[in-house]
């Protein structure tokens, strides 16, 4: 009885144990009979508990889940390929900023909203805890503890930002531009079903690329279709 508590196989023969055992056996009809307990049904593998604790989600948190994901997925691209972004000469036209000195953040609110920005969600503070170790993890892959080259990358990335317009980070993903190589292709693209839109071929993209560009030095205007026919000047000022 003790052999039925870890397995309902015989030891010698490998048939199974049904519903009872036949023990003190004394004559053909003098014996015992032990009915066993009903099995426990087997826990559900790892990945349908995954799955019913994604079923159970409210749409808002499969929102909120879909729309971090889709923050963040630029900022991985940048950091994964070492990518630096352009630089844009600061003048009326394209109304950049020399790059802000420490003092300036003391006076200047703006620059100190639109740097918590950017840090939240380079850092991703509105979703982990900075002081667990998930959180340990992921800014060592993203400030490199172990030398300086992520992290002087992120300090680049932080002044770009803070150069530029843009108070709306979304806004600023969409106009900043990259140094990128010809096999690199561009950023996958997660809509909120959380299926991932294949990234077009790098020569698709290098044709894109030089189109836009053409498109600016002709004076045309080559923000991405979500954005024309907007105010400019009401998409900065967010």
């Amino acid at each position: 009885m003790v052999w039925t508590e870890q397995s309902r196989k015989c030891p010698l023969c490998a048939q199974p144990i049904r519903e009872h055992l036949i023990h003190h056996l004394r004559a053909r009809y003098d014996y015992q009979k032990h009915y066993l307990a009903l099995p426990q049904p087997a826990a559900p593998p790892c990945r349908d508990r995954a799955w019913g604790r994604h079923a159970r989600m409210t749409a808002e948190e499969r929102q909120v889940a879909d729309a971090l994901e889709r923050e963040i997925a630029k900022p991985k691209w940048v950091y994964e390929h070492r990518l630096f972004a352009k630089h844009v000469a600061s003048n009326p036209y394209t109304r950049y900023r020399p790059a802000p000195v420490p003092a300036a953040f003391t006076t200047n609110p703006v620059l100190v909203a639109g740097a918590t920005a950017l840090l939240r969600r380079e850092l991703l503070t509105k979703a982990v805890d900075v002081r667990s170790k998930a959180a340990v993890r992921l800014l060592a892959e993203f400030l490199d503890v172990d030398g300086r080259e992520v992290a002087e990358h992120f300090a680049q990335e932080v002044y770009a930002y803070l150069r530029s317009p843009c108070r709306d980070l979304s806004v600023y993903d969409s106009i900043v531009q990259y140094d990128t190589l010809k096999n690199i292709p561009p950023p996958a693209v997660l809509y909120q079903s959380r299926r991932w839109r294949p990234a077009p071929s790098p020569s698709r993209f290098r044709s894109l690329s030089l189109s836009r560009s053409r498109s600016r030095e002709r004076g045309l205007d080559a923000r991405p279709k979500e954005l024309r026919g907007r105010d400019l000047d009401s998409l900065l000022s967010k």
